[in-house]
């Protein structure tokens, strides 16, 4: 465990530097992008303020060409109407007049009785009536005409004031337009006063990235004596675990001889070991005095380790001696399915004790899950997608989990998320492997889905399934099961 702990840190090492030069080149990749943006933003609105000027002025001059030959159309008109209209008065004038005439010239005839009965009276009044009829009809079509031409006037006057109107609505284009340009000119100004700033902080920036490259390269240096001094202290441990159990073994011999003496049968005793025993000079009190000297320098080392993910990031070796991944939530993960390549069907022990690696699928192992909620007050997130990569989510606020005596029993309380509380199905129930049976279904289900659980009766929920196959969630509002493809399990000290 001690060999593997030091990989674990040389990892996190190798992992530090690599993300603290990515995020150089990344800074420096954000700035170039960031000028190249604005060169070609400024570059752009250039054109379009360009094009925009151009295609405003055509658009004007179209406009204003239009209304100039309405304009020149609408007072050709009305000089046609008017010369019409004059016409017209001239034609009813000589017409009335005309009319007046030959009634003056009948007035002297009819007094005579020589035209009263005669033919010529007939004839000349036959005439002279049928002239007054012809004269009363032009009078009709004139009018008619007259009143024709007026609706055509007020035609016109309607044509030109929407002439006027269309006039306006283009003066107030134009304004429009200019008010555009104006703040096409003042946004094009502010991209520039940006880039003059950018000109003026790219120097405080390339400092500011400097102190920040040296910074990280002072972090890697002191995580270089970290690592020295934790590698040191494993190979202390190490030997201390030696020492330890060379002294148990003194001790055990000790015991053996100390019996075999106070009873005169000292037949237990290899002829090796004896010999061994009597050629040491320490009592059993200077043993038990130097095991106990190296436990307590043991236990400081120990002490020293975090208890869980209330430090920074990343992977950490806390005091249970396992090494756990933690978010910058302060999350530490105790299970992760996503790719099926570690197998989960595996025995009672292999759970108690956990298996696979804490960035890959993993089990943090049912006794450090009781040890680390026995003592401290831990919730529960479970993030997981199904197999169309909706994301869902469950959080308990309390969580604990027995000692191995009583099963590694679950108890949760306090949900709240948008997966349904599945898990209460769960509540109180003791742990199940393929070699120990412990929910309430008359089959084993563990063993029918291949996956360790705090089973009740198989199918609310299970995350340690056979992969693309026994991962399942029941959403208890829609009463259906969701099919997982990937899930996530963290605890952390209570917040709330």
């Amino acid at each position: 465990m001690i060999c593997s702990n030091g990989k674990e840190l040389d990892r996190l090492k190798r992992s530090s530097k690599s993300s603290a030069s990515n995020e150089n080149k990344n800074n420096s990749k954000k700035l170039k992008w960031f000028m190249t943006t604005i060169q070609e933003l400024r570059q752009e609105i250039q054109d379009i303020n360009f094009s925009k000027q151009l295609l405003d002025k055509q658009n004007y001059a179209n406009d204003l060409e239009a209304v100039r030959k309405d304009v020149e159309v609408l007072r050709r008109d009305m000089e046609t109407t008017k010369a019409e209209i004059t016409k017209i008065n001239q034609d009813v004038q000589m017409l009335v007049q005309d009319k007046d005439e030959r009634e003056n010239s009948i007035e002297p005839i009819l007094p005579d009785p020589r035209y009263r009965n005669g033919k010529l009276f007939l004839k000349t009044k036959h005439h002279l009536e049928k002239e007054q009829h012809a004269l009363n009809h032009k009078v009709k079509t004139l009018q008619s005409i007259n009143e024709e031409i007026l609706q055509r006037i007020s035609h016109l006057e309607s044509s030109n004031q929407n002439t006027v109107k269309s006039m306006a609505n283009i003066t107030k284009q134009v304004s429009g337009v200019e008010h555009l340009h104006s703040s096409m000119m003042e946004l094009l100004e502010s991209i520039e006063t940006v880039e003059n700033k950018v000109d003026y902080n790219l120097p405080t920036i390339q400092r500011e990235i400097s102190k920040l490259e040296f910074g990280v390269a002072q972090i890697n240096s002191t995580l270089i004596v970290v690592n020295e001094t934790r590698d040191s202290d494993a190979n202390y441990m190490k030997s201390m675990v030696s020492t330890l159990a060379t002294l148990q073994e003194k001790v055990e011999a000790n015991n053996i001889l100390t019996q075999a003496l106070r009873t005169g049968h000292p037949t237990g005793l290899s002829p090796f070991s004896v010999q061994d025993i009597q050629s040491s000079s320490m009592s059993p009190e200077d043993i038990l005095q130097q095991m106990n000297s190296i436990h307590d320098s043991f236990m400081q080392v120990v002490g020293k380790l975090p208890e869980d993910c209330s430090g920074p990031a990343g992977l950490q070796l806390i005091s249970l001696g396992r090494s756990v991944l933690c978010d910058s939530n302060h999350w530490m993960t105790i299970q992760r399915r996503y790719n099926g390549m570690q197998e989960f069907n595996l025995h009672w022990d292999e759970y108690a004790t956990g298996f696979g690696a804490p960035d890959t699928e993993f089990w943090v192992g049912n006794e450090a899950l009781h040890k680390l909620t026995n003592h401290a007050n831990m919730s529960l997130r479970i993030e997981f997608d199904d197999i169309y990569s909706k994301s869902w989510y469950a959080e308990y606020d309390t969580f604990t989990v027995s000692s191995a005596e009583d099963g590694y029993r679950l108890n949760i309380g306090g949900y709240h998320g948008n997966a349904s509380d599945a898990m209460s199905y769960q509540n109180g129930m003791k742990f199940s492997t393929i070699d120990r049976d412990n929910d309430l279904s008359n089959s084993n289900c563990a063993s029918n889905y291949e996956g360790g659980w705090w089973f009740s009766h198989c199918l609310h929920v299970n995350l340690n399934g056979k992969f693309n196959l026994g991962l399942t969630w029941f959403h208890a509002d829609k009463n259906e099961w969701i099919a997982v493809a990937s899930s996530q399990m963290k605890i952390r000290r209570r917040q709330r």
